[in-house]
């Protein structure tokens, strides 16, 4: 049986979708009793989801005990074998203190291995390092229809296909073995470079792309203007001197990922003061030094940012757009922005270097990351721009953006109906389900 079985009332960091459902422990050892009961089941890792992935409407909430987890490297292999439980800040502290990192890693460490291979997250810097599937050399996963078993891309290419970027629709990611790489420090040359357009900081970018190990790129869209859409990205390389700092990512101390208080700070008028005082404050962080934790991991310990909407929260609406088609984008997207003018508090920008594959977010152009105060303004532009990113052949991150429409990312991915039959073949029972899939098999 499932231990602790409780009613607990789910929301999503967007604040987009909420479900009450029932809670229970995962008994590790037992893995049979723990799914005998009715299904469906979601598998909830830290909890972070930005749009509740790990719940749904009528579906029971599993999650394993917070318990220390296994990590194990291999350093003549270069692998390590981990618990998809374990979260990014932890494997990142035993690797950073072995001398070795991982890459692919998302923006925010608290969430888990297993999330990090159900979402197909990148970086910041997929242009060098791809998605987190790169990294995968297999993966154990638990059926209740299929028991445990091993998969990787030459075992069961198939089923491996639909659990990277699957969000955890295939059943429950037990562990995880994934190559990792050694460095000689931890420390990071960081300097930065202004623009005061989105189309010249995307030449920038292209120019930089292969000089660099990693990026950040901020856009001022709260003070958009028809000529200026200032911005910086902060660039940074590895230290030429071997050397540690000592220093470790602290792990989120709150368990609540939303504030009680939630004020509308990034949803009025306040917003072009605020990115006005972040862009000029910025410049203290010229020509300096940092750690890999401090620079690959911006969001850690900033997940109050998401009560700063309001009670009606925030939309994250993050687009790769194809090369050919970026100068045309970002001149509807700014004519779209000055009409109808949003609250925005950021967007940021990525380069990217991949390939599609079913519904991942992956391949190749310019990735935004725009973020919404969620109103009917905000909606009606968003709409727009659902039909701007079909009309030039982009796709949106279904991980990130809670209200696009099948039809829309139906026309937008062209792998859409064989990952729906796919999974519609592997499991015809739906034993798995979350607020995802349930609008995706709408």
């Amino acid at each position: 049986m499932i231990s602790r079985v409780s009613s607990k009332t789910f929301r999503s960091l967007d604040l987009y979708s909420e479900e009450d459902c029932e809670y229970g422990l995962i008994e590790k050892n037992d893995l049979e009793r723990s799914f005998a009961t009715e299904s469906p089941y979601a598998i909830m890792g830290s909890g972070r989801s930005l749009v509740g992935a790990y719940f749904g409407k009528g579906v029971r909430v599993l999650q394993q005990p917070n318990e220390p987890p296994m990590i194990e490297l291999d350093r003549q292999a270069r692998l390590l074998r981990v618990s998809a439980s374990a979260t990014v800040c932890q494997v990142y502290n035993f690797l950073i203190d072995n001398h070795y990192i991982l890459t692919g890693l998302p923006s925010y460490p608290g969430v888990t291995i297993g999330g990090c291979v159900a979402a197909n997250v990148h970086g910041q810097n997929h242009y060098r390092e791809g998605c987190f599937v790169e990294n995968i050399i297999d993966l154990t996963i638990y059926h209740p229809d299929f028991g445990q078993g091993i998969i990787s891309r030459t075992s069961d290419k198939e089923l491996f296909d639909l659990t990277v970027g699957g969000f955890g629709l295939t059943g429950i990611i037990i562990q995880v073995t994934v190559r990792v790489v050694p460095v000689h420090t931890d420390l990071l040359n960081v300097s930065l470079r202004r623009f005061n357009s989105l189309e010249q900081g995307y030449e920038m970018l292209m120019l930089d792309k292969e000089d660099y190990d990693y990026f950040h790129g901020w856009v001022d869209l709260a003070n958009l203007n028809p000529n200026v859409e200032k911005g910086f990205y902060l660039r940074a390389k590895f230290r030429s001197e071997p050397r540690f700092s000592g220093k470790v990512v602290r792990r989120e101390k709150s368990k609540h990922t939303h504030l009680a208080w939630k004020p509308n700070v990034f949803g009025g008028p306040l917003l072009k003061t605020i990115n006005k005082i972040y862009s000029s404050s910025i410049n203290l962080r010229l020509n300096r030094q940092a750690t890999i934790g401090d620079f690959i991991f911006p969001s850690k310990n900033k997940l109050w940012y998401f009560s700063m909407f309001g009670r009606e929260g925030i939309i994250e609406h993050q687009v790769l757009i194809p090369h050919s088609s970026v100068r045309s984008y970002i001149l509807q997207l700014k004519q779209v922005l000055i009409e109808k003018k949003p609250f925005m508090s950021l967007c940021h920008m990525k380069l990217f270097k991949g390939r599609k594959k079913l519904l991942n977010f992956d391949g190749d152009g310019l990735c935004l990351a725009i973020h919404f105060k969620t109103n009917q303004c905000s909606l009606g532009v968003l709409e727009k721009l659902d039909h701007i990113n079909v009309e030039h052949d982009c796709i949106t991150n279904i991980i990130k953006d809670s209200r696009v429409p099948p039809i829309i990312l139906k026309a937008q991915y062209s792998q859409y109906d064989e990952f729906l039959s796919g999974i519609r073949k592997y499991d015809p029972n739906k034993t798995f389900e979350n607020t995802i899939s349930q609008r995706l098999f709408l």
